[in-house]
Formats: C-alpha cells, sequence, structure tokens
C-alpha cells in the first residue's frame, strides 16, 4: 500500500486518502510531534484545511509505502521522517476512534483484526 503525499493538498485530503486506504483508523495532524506510546493533547492538533506545504518540513511532495506488517508507530515515523509531519494515528474501536498509545507496537494488520472484531459484537 502507499499514500501520495504533496504540498498542494489539505490536510483533509491526505486524511481522506489515509481513511480510504485503512478504513477502520485515521489520521490527525499535530503541532508537535510525539513519543511512540504517548499521546497528543487535543489542544495541539491542527484543523484540516491548511495545505500540507504549511506543515511540511521534508520533502515537499512524495510517496510512503507501507504494509499489513508495519507497526502503527513505525507509519506515524515515515511521515515525520520524509516529510516532517507530526501525526497520531487512531484506531476504530466501534464508533469510536481511540489514540494509538496501546496499540503503537501493533501492526496494521493487528489493528485491522481488532477493529473487524469489536464491530462483531
Amino acid at each position: 500500500m502507499e499514500i501520495r503525499i504533496s504540498s498542494s493538498q489539505t490536510l483533509q485530503q491526505v486524511k481522506d486518502a489515509f481513511h480510504e486506504l485503512l478504513p477502520f483508523m485515521k489520521i490527525e495532524f499535530f503541532k508537535h510531534s510525539h513519543h511512540e506510546g504517548e499521546g497528543s493533547p487535543k489542544s495541539d492538533m491542527i484543523q484540516g484545511d491548511l495545505l500540507i506545504g504549511d506543515l511540511v518540513h521534508g520533502h515537499e511532495e512524495g510517496t510512503i509505502s507501507f504494509d499489513w506488517d508495519t507497526k502503527v508507530f513505525e507509519l506515524e515515523e515515515k511521515l515525520n521522517e520524509y516529510f516532517g509531519l507530526n501525526v497520531q494515528i487512531f484506531r476504530k474501536s466501534g464508533n469510536l476512534y481511540l489514540e494509538s498509545t496501546i496499540s503503537d507496537e501493533w501492526s496494521l494488520s493487528r489493528v485491522k483484526e481488532e477493529a473487524e472484531e469489536f464491530n462483531e459484537l
């Protein structure tokens, strides 16, 4: 799988593309980075109408590749290292999205399985 990001996209466009690839997850953008296993304060969240180019501190455009074995924190790190974007990935749990603090070490396939199992209940 891969997600293409360019400086001309809005944050919302990237969020939508991410959610289309991984419907059991969502991505949010933040002003500051966080360490593996840590959350990001909601007050740090950036709204989706900004352009990626207004935030990027790396490449202006590119493609991030990942697979089902990629861990949540690894995908967050890829986005930070390549684009300088501070992101937090949330996983779906029923009708809610939970910040991926305890699931940072989970693979994308595990997050998907957990979301599917919870939705079956």
